[in-house]
C-alpha cells in the first residue's frame, strides 16, 4: 500500500527481561526437568525460542500452557507471568527468575493511588 508508512525496527534492540534468561541455564533446568516442556515469552531471542517446546504471549499464555499434555512446565523468561499461569492452570510451573523491569518498579501503592 504506498499511502502506508513502513517504519522499521531497530534491528539492535533487545528486550532486558528477554536477556535475562541465557541458554546454559535453560539447558542445565530442562536436565533438572526432564519430563518438562518449555514454554518461552514471545519476546524471547531466537536461540530461546529453539530450546522450547512452544511460544505465547501474555494473552494466550494460560491457554497455551492449557494444551499441553506434561505436567511440568519451564515457564521463561518472565516470572509474573508464571505465577499468573500457575494460578490459572493444575500444572505445575517451573519459573525462570527474569522479569520486566520496567513493571518491576510499579508497586500496589502507585496502582490504587492511580485508581483514586
Amino acid at each position: 500500500c504506498p499511502e502506508k508508512t513502513v517504519i522499521l525496527p531497530e534491528i539492535d534492540a533487545t528486550c532486558p527481561m528477554a536477556d535475562m534468561v541465557n541458554i546454559e541455564g535453560l539447558k542445565r533446568e530442562k536436565e533438572k526437568h526432564p519430563g518438562a516442556l518449555v514454554v518461552c515469552y514471545v519476546n524471547s531471542s531466537a536461540a530461546i525460542k529453539a530450546e522450547s517446546y512452544i511460544c505465547c504471549t501474555s494473552a494466550n499464555a494460560v491457554e497455551v500452557v492449557n494444551s499441553l499434555e506434561a505436567d511440568e512446565i519451564i515457564f521463561v523468561p518472565d516470572k509474573n507471568l508464571a505465577a499468573y499461569v500457575e494460578a490459572r492452570t493444575d500444572k505445575k510451573i517451573i519459573p525462570w527468575e527474569g522479569h520486566c523491569p520496567t513493571h518491576h518498579q510499579i508497586l500496589r501503592e502507585d496502582v490504587l493511588k492511580m485508581k483514586e
